[in-house]
C-alpha cells in the first residue's frame, strides 16, 4: 500500500481494510500439513497391518488313515412325532393329525393327540415338529404347543408345508 506523505514530509499510517471487503475475500485454506498428516498416517498403517497368507487353508481335523469300518453300527435316531394341524374353514374347527392318524376336530381330538405323543416318545423320540398351515389360527398352535409341553417333549421344532395347496386338504 502507498504511503502518502504529507507536506512536511511525514509519512501518514497505511488505512485500515475496509470490513465489506475483508468478507467478500475468501479465506485461503493450506494443505500442506494435512496432506502429511495422511501421508504419515498411510505410512503407519502399511508399517504395522499385518498380511493374510492363510486364506485357502481350513482348520478341521481330518482322519489320518480314512474310514474306520470296525466301527459299531449306530441305530438312527427315531423319527420326530410329526404334529400336522389343518384349517377346515367349512366348520371352523382345525383337524389334528399325529402321524398319520386324524385325532379330530374338538378338545376331545386334543386328549387323545395328547395320548398318542405320548405313545410314540415312549419308543425314544424326544423330538417333535409342529407344522401348521397358513390358515391355522395361532390359538391352535399354541395349543399343539402346550400339548407336547404336557407330554414332556424335549425338542419341539416348528415346520411348515411346501406345498401351499396342501393347507386346504
Amino acid at each position: 500500500m502507498e504511503r502518502k506523505e504529507s507536506a512536511k514530509g511525514a509519512a501518514l499510517p497505511p488505512r485500515k481494510k475496509d470490513p465489506k471487503k475483508m468478507l467478500e475475500s475468501d479465506p485461503q485454506l493450506t494443505m500442506t500439513p494435512m496432506i502429511d498428516c495422511v501421508f504419515q498416517l498411510l505410512i503407519f498403517f502399511m508399517l504395522t497391518g499385518k498380511f493374510v497368507t492363510t486364506e485357502g487353508k481350513l482348520s478341521a481335523f481330518l482322519p489320518k488313515e480314512g474310514i474306520n469300518l470296525n466301527l459299531p453300527d449306530t441305530p438312527p435316531p427315531p423319527p420326530p412325532c410329526r404334529v400336522l394341524l389343518r384349517w377346515n374353514p367349512e366348520i371352523g374347527r382345525c383337524k389334528v393329525y399325529v402321524g398319520q392318524v386324524l385325532c379330530n376336530y374338538d378338545d376331545e381330538g386334543l386328549r387323545r393327540a395328547l395320548q398318542r405323543v405320548r405313545l410314540i416318545k415312549q419308543t425314544g423320540s424326544g423330538a417333535s415338529e409342529i407344522d401348521a398351515g397358513g390358515d391355522v389360527p395361532m390359538v391352535w398352535v399354541v395349543q399343539t404347543l402346550n400339548m407336547l409341553i404336557q407330554a414332556k417333549m424335549t425338542k419341539i421344532n416348528f415346520t411348515g408345508s411346501l406345498n401351499p395347496m396342501a393347507d386346504n386338504k
